[in-house]
């Protein structure tokens, strides 16, 4: 039987700001959904990609597109737009989609070009303080334009342009549950590290990580990267730390190692820890906002428009963290650091700031999607 409900494609490289808008469109059951993405993360990593993990346990149906990151001046690139466009083309005609909500990056701008040349209605997200290229691009094809901070205003048609926050998934307004049983006094860190793993702060903690257990607990979000394989190296590195703890009696620290965080584990791993350690990405530093703790941020250096630091930035001048330049990312400044944040009183100034966090910003944005597809 033919589904009468309108159908709509998610796209986008920031798929975990959709998964709340998805989770809450299929509850109510209102519409039928397609998801268009990357099988893959980078196109040497034998390993499925988080997005197509997590798309994959919803049950929806998922494309695989493969886009460009820039064009510059390479014609090849110019031509793998053109492909990507037109097989974006033929998957929105085929599926029948009334509406494509983007959630920005690369991986969005032949969706949403092939979506104008259909006449579908386009919706897109903005996620950073900053906007690249292609989600420049994408604004002006979208019909509504939806940033998290009101500074990203400027960078889009005034016209279609609102600030709603940044979708978060439901558990983590929930009351947390006890996964990480935390038995000993010492202070726990969460240390994350993305979809993909930062292999930098991944092989960090993999040389330091028998000196960091004399100190601390460490539930550890590696990411899962087949190339640099930092899962299974930090996991071979704890066994062996811990069989020689063992032999010799010593006291150490608990070690959580995992590929990725459940939405509980997460909530979890959040209302537990004394510091938060990770790299600077949009989520992540929403998530400390929310959660209200101590960071140490390391942002990544060679992303566009410098938007890594400009969210770490955002999260010291609101008073609950330190920047940590990945270049001094070393055991002396990493202790120093720490003790600075555990030792000191951090505390979120902007008021501002923790009421916009709290604002229901995936309520709002599936108000927008009911008002645009109807």
């Amino acid at each position: 039987m033919v589904s009468k409900k309108k159908k709509i494609a998610f796209c986008g490289g920031h798929h975990t700001s959709s998964l709340p808008i998805i989770d809450a469109i299929l509850e109510k059951d209102t519409y039928d959904l397609i998801f268009i993405g990357r099988r893959n993360s980078f196109s040497d990593d034998k390993n499925d990609s988080l997005e197509y993990i997590d798309v994959q346990k919803r049950n929806l149906k998922f494309y695989e597109l493969k886009a460009p990151k820039i064009i510059g001046k390479n014609i090849f690139q110019i031509f793998k737009i053109f492909g990507a466009t037109f097989k974006a083309y033929q998957i929105l005609k085929k599926e029948n989609v009334s509406l494509v909500v983007s959630f920005g990056g690369y991986i969005a701008v032949p969706v949403a070009i092939a979506s104008y040349f259909l006449g579908i209605k386009i919706i897109t997200h903005e996620q950073t303080v900053v906007t690249g290229l292609g989600n420049k691009v994408i604004g002006y094809f979208a019909n509504l334009i939806l940033v998290t901070w009101p500074s990203s205003v400027k960078f889009f048609p005034l016209n279609k342009t609102k600030v709603i926050g940044l979708p978060l998934r439901q558990a983590l307004y929930k009351k947390p549950q006890r996964i990480f049983n935390i038995i000993n006094p010492l202070p726990t860190i969460l240390i994350t590290c993305g979809k993909t793993g930062s292999h930098k702060i991944n092989k960090f903690i993999l040389e330091n990580l028998d000196i960091l257990l004399e100190k601390f607990n460490i539930i550890h979000q590696s990411g899962d990267y087949s190339v640099t394989s930092d899962y299974q190296k930090l996991s071979d590195r704890y066994r062996e730390i811990e069989l020689q703890a063992n032999k010799n009696s010593n006291f150490m620290g608990q070690y959580f190692l995992k590929k990725f965080l459940t939405d509980e584990e997460v909530c979890s791993a959040f209302s537990i820890c004394d510091v938060v350690v990770s790299r600077s990405g949009a989520h992540t530093v929403y998530e400390i906002l929310h959660f209200q703790k101590r960071a140490l941020l390391i942002p990544i250096s060679n992303v566009s428009h410098n938007e890594q630091f400009l969210n770490a930035n955002m999260i010291y001048e609101a008073g609950l963290g330190l920047v940590l330049p990945e270049d001094s990312l070393n055991l002396d400044n990493f202790n120093q650091f720490l003790h600075k944040l555990l030792n000191n009183t951090f505390y979120l100034k902007d008021k501002n700031l923790k009421v916009q966090v709290s604002t229901d910003s995936t309520g709002l944005f599936l108000n927008e999607i009911q008002k645009i597809i109807n």
